[in-house]
């Protein structure tokens, strides 16, 4: 519940209206997608348009959810994008 008295509601240090997420502690301010809510409170970290918790690569956008291999981890951030145990830096076939 907000106070309205109060100018730190998650007493972080930070006042609610510098915080980026001024219900949820975050002293650090981090957010690596640059839209202005924090990382400890965006459910959508990479801004593709898909949420977190359903994102196979959450922290890097990709929108269409490619997962050659379907070892549910996007091809976009999967080392080993074709699942045949070479990372995609020494496979002569990563795709």
């Amino acid at each position: 519940m907000v106070d309205c008295s109060d100018e730190d509601d998650d007493n972080d240090g930070v006042l609610d209206e510098d915080d980026k997420c001024p219900l949820v502690a975050n002293p650090d301010q981090g957010d690596s997608d640059t839209d202005g809510i924090g990382d400890q409170c965006d459910d959508d970290s990479d801004n593709d348009g898909i949420l977190n918790d359903v994102d196979n690569c959450p922290t890097t956008a990709n929108t269409d959810q490619a997962d050659l291999d379907n070892d549910g981890i996007g091809d976009v951030c999967d080392d080993d994008k074709d699942g045949d145990g070479k990372l995609n830096t020494e496979d002569n076939c990563p795709d």
